[in-house]
């Protein structure tokens, strides 16, 4: 594991890391954040911090365990049951999480520039938006499936 050194935006091996979340915070309604509860832009949007996936891709079940988004048996998406992807230079820390939205299907995503492995992406997240992984976690600790 990398020596983890958190700056502003995070940073590995003191190199900095642009680290956002996409999900509910606050109020229901998946939404991408950036680190102090302020909004960020998905690869739709012209301005703001970018990323490079669309909100459709974040929220429509591609990057999380199990099964599909949709697939409406509830032993296919337990809560924080985690997928790890590595995807055009950044990695995405999914999960089913109905912690901010009871609504089936609702899920999290941690989303950081570079390569990160599983404790390292847990680790940064817990840094920069520890209300977020506080509230997941009180319902099940975060786990890395398939």
């Amino acid at each position: 594991m990398k020596n983890l050194h958190f700056g502003c935006w995070g940073e590995t091996d003191h190199m900095p890391v642009k680290i956002l979340y996409f999900g509910c915070w606050g109020e229901a309604g998946h939404v991408l954040w950036q680190e102090g509860h302020r909004s960020a832009r998905c690869a739709e949007a012209p301005s703001g911090v970018a990323c490079p996936f669309r909100s459709g891709e974040l929220d429509g079940g591609v990057f999380l365990p199990g099964g599909p988004k949709g697939d409406l048996d509830g032993n296919r998406q337990p809560q924080s049951l985690c997928k790890l992807t590595h995807d055009r230079g950044w990695t995405l820390l999914a999960c089913w999480d109905r912690t901010g939205d009871s609504r089936y299907n609702s899920n999290s995503t941690f989303l950081a520039e570079g390569d990160h492995d599983f404790m390292e992406m847990v680790a940064m997240a817990k840094v920069h938006f520890p209300e977020v992984v506080e509230r997941i976690e009180k319902a099940a600790t975060l786990v890395c499936g398939k």
